[in-house]
């Protein structure tokens, strides 16, 4: 072989080494252009998400300052609609309805918070309050052995409470 025929199969070499990097970049811009394209959907959804947050929140906040039971309800509820995953939504509702003494209105909601944000103690200690108005101790007791799964914080905030306390004395007791 001579000269000229290794420049000839190195020449052909280099084209096909260059072939495949201009079909790898050609592959990875498509793979960008669709990371992209998936980027700003997440974005869009995240600024869609936090403006639903923050409208359910605001509705939140202003029906703690309702004095008509019924309105403060429909406020709530149009939160809820607004973004039904928004913090603290069922358990502001829960309390409402517990104000108008729909217990299990407020049960539900309780309900609804703790399935909703399973991580949050206050969600349990509502429900087992709840439950209380409701007569139904044992199920109050589950939902704060629940809060002390979650937050080992629990205990303490269930001392400072004399009718949980007891409640879990009763429990002791039997």
């Amino acid at each position: 072989m001579d000269c000229s025929e290794y420049l000839t199969v190195l020449a052909l070499l280099v084209s096909i080494v260059a072939l495949g990097v201009v079909f790898l970049a050609y592959t990875e811009y498509i793979r960008v252009r669709s990371l992209r394209s998936e980027l700003e959907a997440w974005r869009a959804a995240v600024e869609d998400r936090l403006y639903r947050n923050a409208k359910a929140q605001q509705r939140i906040q202003a029906s703690y300052h309702v004095a008509s039971p019924e309105q403060k309800i429909a406020l709530i509820e149009s939160a809820l609609t607004a973004d039904p995953d928004t913090f603290n939504g069922y358990n502001a509702l829960g309390w409402a309805r517990m104000a108008q003494e729909d217990i299990p209105g407020a049960i539900a909601a309780f309900e609804q918070a703790v399935l909703r944000h399973p991580k949050d103690k206050a969600g349990y200690f509502d429900l087992a309050w709840g439950q209380l108005q409701a007569h139904r101790p044992d199920r109050a007791r589950k939902a704060l052995q629940k809060a002390i799964q979650v937050d080992a914080s629990s205990r303490e905030d269930i001392e400072e409470e004399p009718e949980l306390a007891d409640l879990f004395r009763e429990n002791d007791n039997t």
